[in-house]
């Protein structure tokens, strides 16, 4: 079950409505939730399998050492969709 997890695709589209949508109605409700905490943590490792799954989905591997910079990273996660099966899975349908 837990390679389902880290194994899967996310389109662009889901994976920025993913990240942004908890984190804007949790930040309005809690505003101490940015502070480290248990919450922050969690909410960081929940951000970093949505990263994986987005990089899945463009058909990079986590583990390749073009990913130094933070501007790169944007660029990689916002990259187009691979339009067909690739070796992390089926294309997302939504």
């Amino acid at each position: 079950m837990i390679k389902k997890i880290f194994n899967g695709r996310t389109t662009r589209k889901s994976f920025f409505l993913l990240t942004t949508g908890p984190l804007l109605f949790i930040s309005f409700q809690f505003p101490s939730f940015l502070d480290i905490t248990v919450n922050f943590i969690i909410f960081i490792s929940y951000f970093m399998i949505l990263c994986k799954r987005r990089l899945n989905d463009a058909n990079i591997n986590i583990a390749e050492p073009r990913m130094h910079s933070r501007l790169n990273m944007i660029l990689l996660l916002s990259k187009k969709s691979y339009p067909y099966e690739n070796k992390f899975g089926r294309k997302p349908k939504f």
